[in-house]
């Protein structure tokens, strides 16, 4: 059964709710007969935001009562325009786009903070019903279409688009499903706008289950990018997800690390595992096939060309052999020849057909599409071997026929900080299901529990720190270059917390904020103004700064010119004091206090918080009575 049968079923077995589809047709049959004076009426707004639809939970289409007011129903007569009838046109779809970002600065401007998407998508519903679902929330319709995607691998919604645009997208797979509706057919109009949120409600949306060697069904293939800020894990996470597509999630969920790792190694050495990293140099040659030169050791200087198979080809041809059903000979010629002479009744990918894993780290840093090529269309699940749409193509180097086995899984990694994802190719968006991979303070925490048990106050500390310079990240540029949890889950100490410092997080921000040391300082619990005056009581700042005054630097007065700071690293702080052999337990005493108060400076704390986490993180209550962290401070050694 193919995904858009499976559909079809999961639509015709949805229990309907009749109540919902009247009072959505109500709306349907207001919108539907006001013509373009009657949209301007203020008895047509009243009927439309009157209108009791539910729509997600206890949410409702009717417009939030805080922005509807006079103003803003005499800016929405004026853009109003009639979509009476359930045919989608383009041109028409072009101008809700542009209503949506109109409409979203309009309230932004009426003063209307608190959850401004939802409400757009509210009026835009009840505007143009047949244009939208009751998905109204961002959240809600995001995770209908990742889970969508995921059940349907065959019928992608594209997640990246526009929100008028995904909730089209989602009417025409049903339109697809269930055929198009007729005109003036309002309550079948009011299913389908109900339909994606009762599939989801109703739990329709489950997606096939990969073949395992226990499993009685068909292997869907899967091509999944997980994707995140740096230090998020996502190439650690490859190893247990690839470990999930061979075997199944309940035969792994309960081993350990130690297991896991060996499993993983295990079907490398099998071959069922390859592990690529993508960079601005690598081709097509590398990755399908490709003319290669080889150098002839016993005659120097000799170099030859030949023919050779890229990763992807390879595993590829392997992973087809495993469903070669005819014949004893698995090997790649006669999965080729199978392949060349059309003999497709050969593959079989039944139950105990093993499944393969391609990872490819940094997906995001290669050109996808020039490394990929003709495979994009070949990585779908429809046009695998063997699937309802199979497609065989021949490759430009060897002019074998060539198509991808569906019991092959594509497994990437993309770091967002690199790249957004809207900027990668449509195509390959498409055919790739995205799973988001996030700092998570919970990780962090749990894991520097476990090595660090003895020091809760540490292990505090450094979770607070990594909550503050993200939240400060997130306001300053954005939640994609935020700094993962993995930066610090080796940290045993404050000097460990020094060099991840000095090592990552400084680095990191340097090339987020392109030398703007401002911000950097911002980010780093600056105590300065941007006139560079002191303006906290943070007395070891990890960045320091000195302003140069336009007179005293340049010995006159320059129109051109002004007064400027001064930014750089703290020198006591790039020095490792604990290392030198010369300090005695004093000294040493006294700069692990400084490090403490640096620390603890960055989460600018009242005074009262700042002396008892100083005391607990240094265990001397006497050093705590002074903010500086002793009256000592560590020499600079230079």
């Amino acid at each position: 059964m193919n995904d858009l049968e499976r559909l079809r079923n999961a639509c015709d077995a949805v229990e309907d709710d009749p109540e919902r589809h009247e009072q959505i047709s109500e709306l349907l049959e207001n919108v539907a007969n006001a013509d373009l004076d009657e949209r301007k009426s203020e008895r047509f707004h009243s009927r439309i935001w009157g209108n009791t639809i539910s729509g997600v939970g206890s949410g409702n289409i009717n417009v939030d009562p805080a922005i509807s007011n006079t103003q803003l129903r005499s800016w929405l007569a004026k853009k109003s325009f009639a979509v009476n009838v359930p045919d989608v046109i383009e041109e028409q779809l072009n101008n809700i786009e542009k209503f949506h970002d109109d409409l979203l600065e309009h309230i932004t401007q009426l003063g209307v903070s608190r959850r401004p998407l939802a409400k757009v998508t509210r009026l835009l519903t009840a505007l143009f019903p047949c244009y939208f679902t009751t998905l109204v929330s961002e959240g809600i319709l995001k995770k209908f279409i990742t889970k969508f995607n995921k059940s349907f691998p065959t019928m992608q919604i594209d997640l990246y688009a526009s929100v008028p645009r995904r909730h089209r997208q989602i009417l025409d797979k049903l339109d697809e499903a269930l055929g198009p509706v007729l005109v003036g057919d309002f309550e079948q109009v009011a299913r389908r706008m109900n339909l994606p949120f009762r599939l989801m409600d109703q739990d329709y949306l489950t997606p096939k289950p990969l073949s395992t060697d226990d499993s009685d069904e068909m292997t869907t293939p899967q091509n999944i990018i997980l994707y995140g800020p740096p230090g998020t894990g996502k190439t650690y996470s490859t190893t247990q997800r690839a470990l999930e597509l061979i075997l199944g999630k309940d035969k792994i969920k309960n081993l350990k690390l130690d297991e896991i790792k060996s499993l993983f190694r295990k079907y490398q050495k099998k071959g069922q595992i390859e592990f690529v990293t993508f960079h601005q140099s690598y081709g097509y040659e590398e990755f399908v096939e490709g003319l290669r030169p080889v150098l002839n050791e016993a005659k120097a200087n000799d170099v030859h060309y030949e023919l050779q198979a890229g990763v992807f080809k390879r595993i590829a041809l392997r992973a087809a052999a495993d469903g070669l059903t005819k014949s004893e000979d698995q090997s790649d010629n006669a999965v080729q020849r199978a392949l060349d002479k059309r003999e497709l009744e050969s593959f079989s990918f039944l139950t105990k057909t093993p499944q393969y894993v391609l990872i490819i780290d940094e997906i995001n840093r290669g050109n996808v599409s020039k490394i990929l090529g003709e495979l994009i269309t070949l990585l779908e699940s429809d046009k695998r071997i063997g699937a309802d749409n199979e497609l065989i193509l021949k490759l430009p180097y060897s002019q074998a026929r060539f198509g991808v086995p569906p019991n092959l899984h594509i497994l990437g990694t993309m770091n967002t900080a690199d790249r957004s994802i809207a900027l990668m190719d449509v195509a390959l968006r498409r055919r790739f299901t995205f799973e988001e991979r996030m700092p998570d303070a919970y990780v962090l925490r749990a894991e520097l529990n476990l090595k660090l048990s003895d020091n809760e106050p540490l292990v505090t500390l450094i979770v607070d720190l990594f909550n503050a310079l993200n939240k400060r990240i997130r306001f300053l540029y954005d939640r994609d270059h935020q700094l993962g949890h993995s930066y610090f889950l080796n940290v045993k100490d404050l000097e460990d917390l020094r060099r991840v410092f000095i090592d990552r997080v400084i680095p990191l921000l340097q090339e987020y904020f392109y030398g703007d040391w401002y911000k950097i300082c911002t980010v780093l619990g600056c105590p300065y103004s941007e006139d560079g005056e002191k303006r906290s009581g943070n007395d070891h700042p990890i960045v320091e700064a000195e302003k140069f005054g336009e007179v005293d630097t340049l010995g006159f007065d320059h129109d051109e010119y002004e007064d400027r700071m001064d930014f750089a690293v703290s020198k006591k702080f790039l020095k490792n004091k604990m290392d030198d052999q010369k300090q005695g337990d004093e000294k040493t005493k006294n700069y692990r206090n400084y490090l403490a108060s640096t620390f603890l400076g960055v989460l600018q704390l009242e005074d009262e918080k700042f002396k008892a986490h100083l005391a607990e993180l240094t265990g001397n209550g006497s050093s705590s009575d002074k903010k500086e962290g002793g009256e000592e401070e560590p020499e600079d050694n230079q």
